[in-house]
């Protein structure tokens, strides 16, 4: 009995018993006695399934953090001193025999802010702010792609899952067939062990899918933190979509926030200049000839903070690298922008030549089906085209999958969150 038989027999089989899957919402796998399971959820939004990606992503805390910092910077600006005012005191006394005359100074120091200073640091603080609101825009566009990209490979390996379970059950049949016939003399044992041979490669890619499948609902998990998936599509729009790309803001506002930057350091250069209030008093040791003086000083800093030039040549750097930052977000973005697009042009019609030949094997098989009953086709001829059906089954299921993946991709990469 050759190849083409046995599968024959296991299409006879299948046909005559009726051996089909129920698809199941609950999806489940136990490997080492640990369950790890996976639920098809109707009620489930995907606003809270990006919500629950995005509680759960570090750029939480690094977008709370920039803006943090931005807030305390424009805090900055908004001080009366350029530095916290200062106390000096100093007390002398004489040693003389003759003279015990005690000289008492006190004054109080008040750094002054640079001309131009405060607003530049108000200014950044309020760039840093902006920068980090577009950067929190941005992000949550790329946990979004993340989750769907997640999303399709979860689908991807439970398609390639189910399709397994069907050969392993297909061939299980086809065992217990070939076995009844061999019992009755019809068949010789070599036969039984190439379907027992055939029934094992089945069950070894169905642990492969099984593997897959559980590598795929381990990663949905860690990214989302849920047990279930959503039941419904990535939602579309109805809106225009956002022409510039939040990473592009983000891009145009760094480098106002580099400039900013680079105008702080450029203050920096100098030590801010300083008044102080000075009250000085000179006691006798006859407490008759006390005197009292009251008097102002000023310091003004002579030349340039070496630190503070290192910090301005490096300022100056970054606004360069900002610069072509932005060149290379733009390119990036509208790369990825005509990419999906082309993609989901390109799988829409796929999908629609997948369905297509679907249907044409599905009638296929039904008209070879009737014609193999009636002893007018040969069982070879009606096991391929059974296995072209499979395969045109699985193709238009996974190129459905793959336009809505492209079409999620689309809308995102033009801003859309739902």
């Amino acid at each position: 009995m050759n190849k083409y038989a046995i599968k024959a027999s296991c299409i006879a089989f299948a046909l005559v018993f009726s051996v089909q899957l129920k698809a199941a919402n609950e999806l489940s796998i136990n490997r080492h006695s640990n369950e790890l399971t996976i639920v098809e959820d109707a009620q489930l939004t995907w606003r809270e399934v990006l919500q629950s990606a995005w509680s759960r992503s570090i750029l939480v805390a690094q977008s709370q953090a920039e803006v943090a910092q931005g807030h305390a910077i424009n805090a900055i600006g908004k001080r009366v001193f350029a530095e916290p005012p200062a106390l000096e005191a100093s007390y002398l006394k004489d040693k003389n025999e003759g003279d015990r005359t005690k000289e008492t100074e006190a004054a109080l120091v008040l750094p002054l802010w640079q001309f131009g200073e405060r607003s530049a640091y108000r200014q950044l603080g309020s760039l840093m702010t902006v920068t980090a609101e577009f950067s929190h825009q941005a992000a949550r566009l790329d946990v979004a792609l993340a989750v769907v990209d997640a999303m399709h490979k979860l689908q991807s390996s439970l398609i390639k899952y189910k399709a397994q379970q069907s050969n392993t059950e297909l061939f299980s049949g086809l065992v217990r067939d070939v076995e009844s016939r061999v019992k009755a003399g019809d068949l010789a044992t070599t036969d039984l062990r190439l379907a027992e041979a055939a029934w094992a490669d089945a069950k070894l890619e169905l642990l492969s899918a099984d593997h897959a499948r559980h590598d795929a609902i381990i990663d949905w998990q860690r990214l989302t933190g849920l047990q279930t998936i959503p039941l419904q599509i990535y939602p579309t729009t109805d809106d225009e979509l956002v022409t510039t790309h939040p990473a592009i803001k983000a891009a145009i506002s760094r480098i106002k926030q580099v400039e900013a930057e680079s105008l702080v350091a450029r203050k920096a250069q100098y030590s801010p200049i300083e008044i102080s209030l000075r009250v000085r008093q000179e006691t006798s040791p006859d407490f008759v000839s006390d005197q009292q003086a009251i008097g102002v000083g000023f310091r003004l800093p002579i030349g340039k903070s070496a630190r503070g030039s290192l910090v301005h040549a490096a300022a100056q750097q970054q606004v360069m690298i900002a610069e072509k930052t932005l060149d290379d977000t733009h390119r990036l973005i509208e790369a990825k922008r005509q990419k999906a697009l082309h993609e989901w042009q390109l799988q829409q019609a796929r999908v629609e030549v997948a369905e297509a030949r679907r249907v044409a094997m599905e009638e296929r098989t039904s008209l070879l089906k009737k014609a193999f009953t009636a002893g007018e086709r040969e069982l070879s001829e009606l096991l391929r085209a059974v296995h072209m059906l499979s395969e045109a089954q699985g193709i238009s299921q996974q190129t459905r999958i793959d336009a809505e993946l492209h079409r999620a991709h689309h809308l995102i990469l033009n801003g859309f969150l739902p």
